[in-house]
C-alpha cells in the first residue's frame, strides 16, 4: 500500500528546547534571589514532580483542570517542594510566570533543520505532511508558529486538545481522519499545483500513514500495532545502548535526512 501521508511526534522529531529545563528554572529562582540548589538536585527534583503531576492530572489535565498553564503550576509547585526550595511570602506567581514566560521564547527553543528538508521533501512527494505530539495549545498557538514549521505542516494535533495521548490507538485515529479531512478540504491539490496522494472524499488507511516518533512505546510500537508504518527517530543513538524489544533495527533512522531513502527501499511511493 503507497503513503498518503506522514505524522511526526513533533518534540523530538522537529523541535527541541535549546535551553535545559533546569537552566530555566534557575534563572527565574536568581532573578527573584532564591537560592537556587545544585542542578542535580533540581533536575531529579524536576523529573519527579512532572512524573506526580502526571499520574494525577494526565494530559495535561485533560477536563479536570481548566488550562494546561494550571497543570504547570502544579509542575511548579512540586518541583520547590521535591528540591525543598523555600520561596518568600508571595513570591511563587512571580516566579512561575518567569518560568513560563522563557518557556515561550524563541531562545529556547530550536526547530531541527533536518525537519524542515524532509517536510519539503515529502511536500512534493504529494503526501500530507501532520503533527501527532504529546502536548497542548501552546505548540500550535506559540512555539511551531515562532519556529516557522505552522506553514509546511498539513495539521497539528496535540493530545490536550484531542482528550488522549499516545500510545492511546485513538490518538492516532484522530490523526488518520484529520489527514482525510485535510485532503477532502485541499480538493486533493496544493497550492503550488502538486497532486496529494490522498484523494478527497476518499478514507486515508492506517496502512497508507507513516508515524515517525523518538518514543518506542509511544511512537513505534503504538502505531505498529495499528499497520500504520514506523520508523524510530534515534537522534542520539539511544536504541543501540537499550535494544528495546519489538524494535526492527532496519526501521530507525537517526536523521529524518535518512527517511526519504528508507521509503524509495521500501518502495511507498
Amino acid at each position: 500500500m503507497s503513503l498518503k501521508c506522514v505524522t511526526l511526534e513533533v518534540t523530538g522529531a522537529l523541535i527541541a528546547l535549546r535551553t535545559s529545563v533546569a537552566a530555566i528554572y534557575i534563572n527565574a529562582l536568581k532573578r527573584y534571589g532564591v537560592p537556587v540548589p545544585p542542578v542535580d538536585v533540581l533536575k531529579k527534583a524536576y523529573t519527579a514532580a512532572f512524573v506526580k503531576v502526571e499520574k494525577d492530572y494526565p494530559n495535561w489535565g485533560n477536563t479536570a483542570l481548566p488550562d494546561y498553564k494550571d497543570w504547570w503550576k502544579k509542575a511548579v509547585a512540586a518541583t520547590f517542594d521535591e528540591a525543598k526550595i523555600t520561596l518568600p511570602e508571595g513570591a511563587f506567581p512571580y516566579i512561575f510566570q518567569s518560568l513560563y514566560n522563557e518557556f515561550g521564547v524563541p531562545s529556547s527553543w530550536m526547530a531541527y533543520e533536518d525537519g524542515f528538508e524532509f517536510i519539503a521533501w515529502a511536500r512534493k512527494q504529494g503526501l500530507l505532511i501532520g503533527g501527532n505530539c504529546v502536548g497542548y495549545g501552546r505548540y500550535t498557538d506559540g512555539i511551531l508558529p515562532m519556529l516557522g514549521l505552522s506553514p509546511h505542516l498539513d495539521f497539528v494535533l496535540v493530545s490536550k486538545n484531542i482528550g488522549v495521548q499516545k500510545p492511546n490507538p485513538a490518538a492516532f485515529e484522530s490523526a488518520r481522519v484529520e489527514a482525510t479531512k485535510v485532503a477532502k478540504i485541499l480538493n486533493g491539490k496544493r497550492e503550488d499545483g502538486i497532486i496529494l496522494r490522498a484523494k478527497p472524499g476518499v478514507e486515508v488507511k492506517f496502512d497508507e500513514i507513516l508515524h515517525i516518533g523518538d518514543n518506542v512505546k509511544k511512537d513505534y510500537l503504538a502505531a505498529g500495532k495499528l499497520q500504520m508504518k514506523t520508523l524510530l527517530l534515534d537522534r542520539q543513538g539511544e536504541w543501540d545502548k537499550k535494544k528495546e524489544e519489538g524494535v526492527n533495527p532496519d526501521t530507525i533512522v537517526r536523521s529524518l535526512k535518512d527517511v526519504p531513502a528508507w521509503i524509495q527501499k521500501n518502495k511507498l511511493l
